[in-house]
């Protein structure tokens, strides 16, 4: 029979644990976020816990310290006594469902009249646990990468993105550092069509358009910059919990500098 095994690794700040009388239930804390049935049918659960154990490290992570896996015992006994034969224990990987990597086409230009903007979608790229993009662009606009019928963006049931450029961090120095604690010259903002938002702003992500309104717009009219990244933090709120990430984005140096 299939069980979870004894010994079980820490996945962030979570020490999974199999239960105390049932080894069939894994446990985060108090909190049962895996059960494993004798014969090897293994559910994750729909919970604050297991969601958040989940979208810590990316599924493509290879270092052990940054991976959600468990470890399963198959246990072979003998006869109506169940006579112990051995067992024997394997990692079982939970892979998180989807991904924030670097986007396509983040470019600020500095000091460029009235600012720089660029749209969110030039900033996320975001892929599933096979690798596959859910975004595309056509005809100058994202839309939803779409498998045998199936629009892929629409199937993880995206709900909303924060954007935090309050916490915004820059390579300016030659280190990465809060933007603000380096300079009060340069400038961030969140507009869609407009519309400025707050710095930091929850915008509305269960269809595709907000990546093709909202911008991002940097303002540089102050000084000389050599080419340089920009690091905002996002977090996204979709079915299987919230994904937290940093969008990014290159500053070109200063025209005819």
């Amino acid at each position: 029979k299939y069980q979870f095994a004894a010994t079980q690794p820490k996945v962030g700040n979570y020490q999974l644990a199999r239960g105390a009388v049932n080894y069939n239930q894994l446990l985060a804390g108090s909190v049962i976020i895996a059960e494993i049935t004798n014969d090897g049918v293994l559910t994750y659960l729909d919970n604050a816990t297991a969601k958040a154990v989940l979208n810590l490290y990316a599924h493509s992570e290879t270092t052990a310290a940054k991976m959600q896996y468990a470890n399963v015992e198959v246990v072979a006994t003998y006869g109506s006594c169940q006579e112990p034969l051995g067992s024997t224990t394997f990692p079982v990987r939970f892979l998180r469902p989807v991904d924030i990597l670097e986007g396509p086409n983040a470019a600020f230009e500095d000091a460029q009249a009235y600012g720089s903007a660029v749209v969110l979608g030039d900033f996320i790229k975001l892929q599933d646990w096979r690798d596959m993009d859910l975004l595309k662009k056509e005809a100058g606009a994202y839309v939803s990468n779409v498998e045998n019928g199936c629009p892929l963006f629409d199937y993880y049931l995206f709900e909303n993105i924060k954007i935090d450029i309050d916490k915004a961090s820059s390579t300016l120095t030659g280190k990465k550092e809060l933007l603000k604690d380096v300079t009060d010259k340069l400038q961030l903002k969140i507009n869609d069509n407009g519309t400025e938002y707050a710095a930091t702003t929850t915008v509305n992500f269960n269809t595709v358009a907000a990546l093709n309104t909202t911008k991002i717009v940097y303002y540089n009219n102050s000084g000389n910059v050599q080419e340089f990244k920009l690091y905002i933090p996002v977090e996204i709120t979709y079915s299987w919990g919230t994904l937290k990430g940093e969008i990014v984005a290159t500053v070109s140096k200063t025209k005819a500098n």
